[in-house]
């Protein structure tokens, strides 16, 4: 397996091809994860109806409580302790429409392979992305997990995305220098 990988790693050093193959995957596993959220909110809601409709009926504690002090009985239904259960699992529609667009615009590879090295090549956009992916986490009370995940997932693509192995010239020697390339270090090495 870690053959594998390192052969993936150096055809997307390499080749466009490879780069195609990994920003494939990356859509891919978007797609699910965004197909998957859909679910279980879909599963949430429909369970959140069915509380409704049965007001109460089903309930997750069978018990009353007496409230000391105000004298009156607290009945703890699946109205009370499902919504707060519940409620990461409520995803909003704009969240749908903000994933699914990003994903969309990621399809075209010239602008994917652009975000993604820029990605990679930043330490303070990276910095900035996690930030606000945790910080869009704990503000929503998990209501956006879904941009949480997909923003997760294109930071992680873009730190591993290699830049690409740059040409050379006609002389022989590369028109570009890598970092770590230069006359210094290779004096020092």
């Amino acid at each position: 397996m870690k053959a594998w990988i390192s052969y993936v790693y150096g055809k997307m050093h390499r080749s466009r091809n490879g780069r195609k193959f990994f920003i494939l995957v990356l859509l891919v596993m978007m797609l699910v994860f965004q197909v998957v959220d859909y679910h279980a909110a879909r599963q949430a809601y429909q369970l959140l109806g069915e509380s409704s409709l049965l007001s109460g009926a089903m309930s997750l504690t069978p018990y009353h409580i007496r409230v000391p002090f105000l004298g009156e009985v607290m009945e703890l239904g699946l109205g009370k302790l499902v919504v707060p259960l519940l409620y990461p699992f409520l995803t909003k529609v704009w969240v749908y429409f903000i994933a699914l667009g990003t994903t969309m615009m990621l399809f075209s590879y010239r602008l994917a392979d652009r975000v993604l090295l820029r990605i990679h090549a930043s330490r303070i956009l990276q910095i900035s992305l996690a930030s606000v992916a945790i910080l869009m986490v704990v503000v929503s009370m998990g209501r956006s997990f879904l941009l949480f995940e997909l923003l997760m997932m294109l930071l992680m693509a873009g730190i591993i995305y290699p830049f690409p192995q740059q040409p050379s010239s006609s002389r022989g020697t590369a028109r570009w220098q890598d970092l770590g390339s230069g006359p210094l270090e290779k004096q020092a090495a």
